[in-house]
């Protein structure tokens, strides 16, 4: 693999192990349950990824990054605008999507 493939596996890997991890919790995710998800081999997973903490530790830091970018885009829409209300509105709806993302059971 080049490293434009590495890094869309990655990438992909990354985003399921998220979304299972935040909706089954860690404990219920298997790396083998991953793998056939992602129809790779478990290998592949562990070539990216030490172990499972591992790879929890980047999808938790992965939802921050991608938040904090988020965060950053309205930022800059509000230096076009000078509405606050809809500067709040988005903040708010930011969190909203951030938060539905998680399954509070699975903690």
């Amino acid at each position: 693999m080049d490293k434009n493939e590495d890094y869309s596996c990655k990438k992909r890997i990354l985003a399921i192990a998220r979304k299972n991890f935040f909706t089954f919790g860690y404990s219920k995710v298997t790396m083998d349950a991953l793998a056939i998800q992602l129809q790779i081999s478990k290998k592949t997973i562990y070539r990216f990824f030490k172990s499972k903490q591992s790879l929890l530790e980047s999808a938790i830091y992965d939802f921050f990054a991608e938040f904090n970018e988020k965060i950053n885009d309205i930022i800059k829409e509000k230096g076009k605008s000078n509405n606050k209300l809809n500067t709040l509105k988005l903040f708010i709806s930011l969190i909203q999507s951030q938060i539905s993302q998680f399954n509070i059971h699975a903690f």
